[in-house]
């Protein structure tokens, strides 16, 4: 069981994060529902839920998501080291196949490796990187409407 102070420090942190959100919102949600975990744990779910866009209230902590699954699988870092950039998502740092299995799906597999290379492409030539982008998306849509995972790397 969480104490006071630990709590008080976790809802701060998320206050930090969203700073629209009510410190004693936060705090009271954390009292009520979340004591019985442990502090690493929940430190760690409510920075992910506070930090996601699509989080619009912390109530979200509660739902069974990839949040709680951050220590057990060693996503604080930033992906296993035997894991290639180019097979590791850039958004959960899972592999393809685990990033797809995900029951709340909230967003889509782009690798490390092609986020980073968007990025200097799009300083570079803005207009190529829209249309990479397009032949990658209708690269994915044929693979998936045929069944198969995808078995090319983003060379385009």
């Amino acid at each position: 069981m969480l104490t006071t102070s630990e709590l008080t420090r976790i809802a701060r942190a998320v206050i930090a994060i969203r700073p629209d959100w009510q410190l004693n919102e936060v705090y009271t949600f954390l009292e009520r529902r979340m004591k019985d975990r442990g502090f690493h744990e929940l430190a760690t779910a409510a920075a992910w839920v506070a930090a996601d866009p699509l989080t619009k209230k912390i109530i979200r902590l509660e739902a069974s998501g990839p949040w709680w699954n951050l220590l057990a699988q060693g996503e604080l870092t930033r992906g296993a080291p035997d894991v290639p950039d180019h097979l590791r998502c850039f958004t959960c740092k899972r592999t393809e196949s685990e990033c797809d299995g995900l029951k709340t799906q909230t967003h889509v597999f782009r690798s490390v490796t092609e986020v980073e290379r968007d990025h200097a492409l799009a300083l570079a030539d803005p207009v190529a990187l829209e249309r990479r982008r397009a032949l990658i998306a209708q690269a994915r849509l044929n693979a998936r409407q045929a069944g198969k995972k995808r078995t090319f790397t983003e060379t385009a």
